[in-house]
């Protein structure tokens, strides 16, 4: 079983503080709203919801073994930096690099629909 790190960072207009609630904080209220059958169910296995806290969230479809991601939000100008670390621990037989790059295309796609979601909405998490 292969196990691979991946760092991904984007830039957004949102502030870090609602950037920070919407990808880590409230994700497991907000992603079923946005990305209605990606998640099957969540868990908090430390921690009290705020920085630190330790989240298993369990998707309806998965190629790996286990997936473990960071997620820090850092202020910057006007908006903020995500940074997203993600790693990939593949499944017996399974092509890690492929799994590294289905698995960016789902971190990016989830970073613009809770991006576009907050721009859309700025009333939420203020």
């Amino acid at each position: 079983m292969g196990v691979t790190a991946v760092t991904q960072e984007f830039i957004s207009s949102v502030s870090a503080s609602k950037l920070f609630k919407g990808l880590a904080v409230d994700s497991h209220n907000l992603l079923p709203q946005l990305a209605p059958d990606s998640l099957q169910s969540y868990d908090i296995v430390e921690g009290d919801g705020g920085a630190g806290t330790i989240k298993h969230l369990k998707f309806t479809v998965t190629v790996y073994s286990n997936n473990n991601n960071e997620v820090k939000v850092e202020a910057s100008g006007e908006g903020s930096v995500a940074k997203f670390t993600s790693h990939y621990h593949a499944k017996d037989g399974a092509d890690i690099d492929e799994l590294v790059k289905s698995g960016e295309k789902k971190t990016g796609g989830f970073f613009k629909l809770v991006e576009a979601h907050l721009l859309a909405n700025p009333s939420v998490y203020a």
